[in-house]
């Protein structure tokens, strides 16, 4: 029995996935290639091969139009990294999100600014 596959996206993946939640409609392929083609170029048929994996891994959902595929994210965005982001944590901190904030503050020089909106966000969490 192999490995199970993983359900978060990869780098491209989560390229398009940002495309699509930014543009806030069903796209074919040709116009997200459009978008992804600014920052970084892309071809049509990478990313037609990443959508048909994504809309394997449940990221994305094709409509019912046969042609042009329309495309669009499976999951809200808010909810969609929300799910990454407890994956991340889970992962790499052992679930612990105060070990991971405390990890970021000491990596980086916070201005006290940062810091004093953070422990507001802290005090509103344990309300």
């Amino acid at each position: 029995m192999g490995r199970p596959k993983p359900t978060r996206p990869t780098d491209g993946e989560l390229a398009i996935l940002n495309v699509l939640w930014k543009r806030e409609a069903a796209l074919t392929i040709r116009q997200i290639v459009a978008d992804l083609k600014k920052p970084r170029p892309y071809t049509y048929a990478t990313v037609q091969t990443l959508v048909r994996i994504m809309e394997k891994k449940g990221l994305v959902k094709r409509g019912p139009e046969r042609y042009p595929a329309l495309y669009s994210p499976a999951s809200p965005e808010e909810i969609s990294k929300k799910q990454m982001l407890h994956e991340f944590i889970d992962r790499v901190f052992g679930g612990s999100m105060k070990q991971m904030v405390m990890h970021a503050l000491a990596s980086k020089k916070s201005s006290t600014t940062d810091i004093d909106e953070i422990e507001k966000l802290i005090d509103r969490m344990e309300e």
